[in-house]
This record gives structure tokens, sequence and C-alpha cells, in this order.
């Protein structure tokens, strides 16, 4: 949306230039503060007879406005003075129309720059996506190595057997809980499994097994079933004294609260490593109910 706070006294539509559009220092336009040393030094934002537009002036056109207009319109085929026109003939309005329907991108929906006559967005977008792409090529080179050279396939298939054999074991070793029936594979950003009991599902919680690849370490987290069951208990329960790391942004973090067990891939046995994950489940679900079956009877 165009806004008419962009308008420079010069007749320039901020909106439009390529210091407004661009990465690099902020610019707000020629009506705010800017940290561009031209926009800070510009003549004609600086006059002293500075009115709302230069048409405004006694010494309208003066010669600086008359310089801008011209290399502008030899060099961007735009005209400060025909803008200025417009806007003193016709209006704020239908000056804000015309820029719009003469800049706006076809392909983007975007306003387009005066200084240029490709779309600085679709430019833009064009540009991160040929990074991507070589990224990524990069990456599948570097996949393809390691599928070649190391073991990798094999080594991930024994994390699963792994992963697998726990979920099997806790179903036997706590069978209170109804346990989801399937390991879930996140793009080997972590893998995990969920397990509630009547109480939680009541409450709308959820206790989640979790194995970070990255990090090489099993965590247990204790979530909502959506994102307004993980606001409400993690403001409740952050306030009590429990030994629990917990998410500092429960909306965008997929857990209330979590406990992590390091270096339990490289240094627990398995049965030992069940074992730990049993007591966490357990002691989370001792110390969480209490507290809000209380709040609920509340």
């Amino acid at each position: 949306m165009i806004e008419e706070s962009l308008i420079a006294p010069c007749g320039m539509y901020c909106a439009l230039c390529q210091a407004y559009q661009g990465k690099g220092l902020k610019c707000n336009g020629c009506g705010k503060d800017s940290e561009r040393k031209s926009c800070r030094q510009c003549s004609i934002r600086l006059c002293n007879e500075k009115k709302n537009y230069c048409f405004e002036c006694s010494h309208y056109p003066c010669a600086r406005l008359k310089h801008l207009d011209q290399r502008y319109r030899e060099r961007y085929n735009m005209s400060m003075l025909e803008n200025l026109r417009i806007l003193k003939e016709k209006g704020v309005q239908e000056f804000l129309r015309q820029q719009e329907e003469k800049y706006r991108c076809d392909q983007c929906g975007k306003l387009k720059t005066v200084h240029q006559d490709d779309c600085l967005h679709c430019k833009l977008q064009k540009n991160r996506k040929s990074e991507t792409l070589q990224r990524d090529s990069l990456l599948l080179r570097k996949y393809q190595t390691l599928l070649q050279e190391t073991q990798m396939i094999e080594s991930y298939q024994a994390f699963l057997r792994l992963f697998h054999r726990i979920h099997q074991s806790l179903m036997k070793e706590i069978p209170n809980f109804q346990f989801q029936k399937q390991v879930i594979e996140n793009g080997r950003n972590y893998s995990y499994f969920q397990l509630s009991d009547a109480q939680l599902k009541q409450c709308g919680l959820k206790i989640v097994v979790v194995f970070l690849h990255k990090e090489c370490r099993f965590e247990v987290w204790l979530s909502g079933y959506n994102r307004k069951h993980q606001k409400y208990y993690h403001s409740m329960l952050q306030t009590l004294s429990f030994d629990y790391s917990f998410s500092v942004d429960p909306n965008h973090q997929d857990y209330i609260l979590k406990v992590c067990l390091p270096d339990s891939l490289s240094c627990l046995q398995e049965d030992q490593l069940i074992l730990r994950i049993k007591e966490v489940i357990q002691k989370m679900e001792m110390d969480i109910m209490p507290m809000i079956d209380h709040w609920n009877i509340q």
C-alpha cells in the first residue's frame, strides 16, 4: 500500500527510490530520518524555505529543482516538475494512483524503482533462488561423498533400530501411557515419538521422546496439543521452582519444558538409556500433574 507521507517536497515518491527499497543503509524517506549521507545532506530537503511541496515556495521552480528535474528526466525518464504539477493540479490521491499504476510490477505486484527498469524485488528473489540452488548443489555433492565414502546409511539405520527398540521397550515398561504407534522422522532434524495418559490428555498435554541428530542427544519434552495449551501451561509452570529447562518461546518451539540427557548416545548402555528415559517421564508426570490438578480444582 502506497503512503502519502513518503512524498518528498521535490515531488519524488520515496517508495520508488532504490535507496528506500534496497539493502544497506536504512532509509525511511525524505520526510523522516535517514542514515544515508546523500539524503541527510540533500539541499532541497534542507532548504530554509522548505514547504510540504516545492510548488508552494515563492522561488519555485528554483535552480536546484530544475537541475534535479533535468537529471532524472535524462537518466530515469521521470520529471520532478511533472510530479509536482500533478500534485498541485490533481491532488495527492490522484498522484499516488498514477505512481502506483505506472510503477507496479506485473510479476510480483510490488512497486518498482525509478532507478532501474527491472523490478528490484523480483531481482532479489531471483538472486536468492540462485544462491539456494548453488548451496544445494554443493551440499548434494557433499552428500554424495558421504554416501560413497562413509557408513552414513548403515549408521543411520543403526540409530533407527535403537530408537524403535526404545519405543517398544517403553510401551511395555509403562503400559498406563498410550503411545504414538510410529517413530516420526522430521527431515533428520530430530526423530520423536509421543505418549500421553488419561490425565495428561484431558489437560491437552503430551510427553515427547526426542532425539536431536545434530546434537546427538536424547531429550524428553512436555508439550501441548496446540499452541493455546502450550502458552497457558508455560505461563503457569515457569513460575514454580522446577528443575526443568523451559522454552523461551512456546509460540514457536514445540515444548513447554524439557529434560536433556547429555552424552546419552555414547555413554549410556541401551538398557540404562531406556531406564533413564522412563524415570524422566514418570518424574515429569509426578511433578506436573498435582499442580495442574490443583489449578483445575480451583
